[in-house]
């Protein structure tokens, strides 16, 4: 890899015919002790000849191909004769280009000197599972390096001597998948020329093995390995499953699901550390064949249907078919997979598939019954909106089980589960936005569908009436007016029940304790607000 370069530049103002400028720059010196990974020292002595400099202007510049992309002006606050330059970086793509300027008391300046400079650039060249290799391109013979590194957050640091124009080191002993802070020191100095963070390759997993296998899953289980993991990722061959060809877990225990009966499966487990992966653990494992025949449902959607069967000894071919006939039959040879996708279908619809084994003499005959997604349950209809209820209703959808029915506000969200197409909302509060939305589902051999989903809004009203001092045989209701019908149930208190309420409160009395209660309010026919509660166990 090749490394950035520095050229400096010390130039010094000619002597003209009418005006002495400062000579140029003598004895530029960039000493190989002071190259660091992000900047050096250089040195000079100050002109021999034309007018005395009474400071140094430094302009470092980065070039490429397409010209300079990175510069930057220093002006010593010590006029002479060193400056230490800083905040560069080392880079295999480009060269940099340093110009000091000597400048007398009149601003003239005269022509530059050069130097090149090369960067200490820090860099892995070779790793394993318990060594790093790191090289600079800086030496000195005069100066021994040292090398101190310490594993990330252990802090803990170890170091090494390196002799005198060694470029490179071999770190060794260290754990698996682990980062270390990497520090390259001039020996007896505090000097740090360069720095760098680098990770151990991880160690692969041991131990894989199944668990558990049945005709569709495969139980997977391995051994932590030492040093360094973040995950794994568990991959199979061939992807005939439900699930993701590759996945990742935290878990050093993997189901893989959704798999062919009496298939033989390649696994591959890979220890995961950042970026960083360990060689890849592979071992074979088969699932169950199960009963011989036997269909299972792989995939279903609102217009195909996806299976797949156990092999029948002697089975030469399968010829599958659906009913009703909303596909042509397919013919699959013992040698293939035993798969079969039927498309076209209709949504929400009841078929039979049937799986021939055709035998060198007769056949044998499987069937399973299935059916498609759901279809989209029908309009939504709110009625009996109140502050604190509602009524919900639907139309009907094709192939549905359940009702997932989603009532959603500002304040939350909450489901209901239901085989009916209609449903009672109670506990809502007044005033308030409410989406409803419903979906239908079904589920066949542990496959869940889902219908797309029918939406409504409402709004509860204003509140009418509510309780006070609750009692255990009593209770006070509030807002109540002459001209409004009050109606509860069970009506066994002293007030009739259906009459005429009292102006802003009314009194129901000799109720029975620890008994539910649903009060409404009507103006003429129509209920305007209704309230549940319970009278108290005890008197208050």
């Amino acid at each position: 890899m090749e490394i950035g370069k520095w050229i400096l530049v010390l130039a010094a103002v000619a002597v003209c015919a009418v005006a002495q400028v400062p000579g140029q720059v003598q004895n530029l010196d960039i000493p190989v002790s002071s190259t660091r990974q992000w900047g050096f020292m250089a040195t000079w002595d100050p002109p021999t000849s034309g007018s005395d400099p009474v400071s140094y202007i430094l302009t470092v510049s980065r070039l490429n191909a397409q010209g300079a992309v990175y510069t930057a002006t220093y002006t010593p606050t010590d006029s002479c004769c060193s400056y230490d330059i800083d905040r560069l970086q080392a880079d295999e793509s480009t060269t940099y280009e340093l110009s000091v300027v000597a400048v007398d008391a009149d601003g003239e300046s005269g022509p530059p000197s050069t130097a090149d400079v090369t960067l200490a650039e820090f860099r892995l060249t070779e790793r394993s599972t318990d060594s790093l290799t790191i090289a600079w391109n800086v030496t000195d013979d005069s100066n021994n390096y040292s090398i101190e590194y310490t594993a990330v957050g252990s802090g803990v640091s170890t170091t090494v001597n390196v002799t005198a124009g060694a470029q490179s080191y071999e770190l060794t002993g260290l754990s698996a998948g682990t980062e270390y802070d990497i520090d390259l020191f001039i020996s007896g100095t505090s000097s740090l020329a360069a720095t760098g963070t680098f990770r151990t390759v991880p160690l692969q997993v041991s131990g894989l093995t199944a668990d558990t296998t049945t005709d569709s899953s495969i139980t997977l289980s391995w051994d932590r390995p030492e040093g360094g993991v973040e995950m794994y990722r568990v991959e199979y061959d061939p992807d005939w499953g439900s699930m993701p060809p590759s996945s990742n877990t935290g878990d050093t225990t993997f189901t893989l699901q959704g798999l062919d009966p009496g298939q033989e499966y390649e696994v591959t487990v890979t220890t995961l550390v950042g970026d960083d992966e360990s060689e890849g653990t592979v071992d074979t494992f088969s699932t169950e064949s199960g009963s011989s025949g036997a269909i299972q449902a792989r995939a279903i959607t609102d217009n195909s249907v996806t299976v797949t069967w156990s092999p029948v000894t002697t089975a030469e071919s399968y010829t599958v078919s659906i009913s009703p006939a909303d596909a042509s039959s397919i013919t699959v040879q013992a040698n293939e997979r035993r798969y079969a996708e039927f498309t076209g279908l209709s949504e929400g619809s009841a078929y039979t598939v049937t799986v021939v084994a055709n035998l060198p003499v007769g056949t044998s005959m499987t069937t399973l019954e299935v059916q498609t997604t759901p279809s989209v349950p029908g309009p939504i209809t709110v009625t009996n909106i109140l502050p604190r209820f509602a009524d919900l209703s639907w139309g009907a959808s094709s192939g549905a089980d359940v009702y997932e029915v989603t009532l959603s506000s500002d304040n939350g969200e909450d489901l209901i589960r239901t085989e009916e197409t209609s449903l009672s909302l109670e506990d809502l509060e007044p005033e308030t936005t409410y989406t409803v939305s419903v979906v239908a589902t079904s589920t066949q051999q542990s496959i869940d569908t889902r219908s797309g989903e029918r939406r409504e809004n409402f709004t509860t009203t204003a509140v009418v009436i509510s309780l006070s001092q609750i009692g255990s045989t009593s209770v006070l209701v509030i807002g109540t007016q002459t001209a409004f019908t009050l109606t509860y149930t069970p009506n066994d208190g002293d007030f009739q029940s259906g009459s005429n309420a009292e102006a802003d409160q009314t009194l129901l009395s000799s109720l029975t304790p620890s008994q539910g209660y649903e009060v409404s309010i009507q103006n003429g026919s129509m209920t305007i607000d209704r309230i549940n509660f319970f009278t108290s166990k005890f008197p208050v």
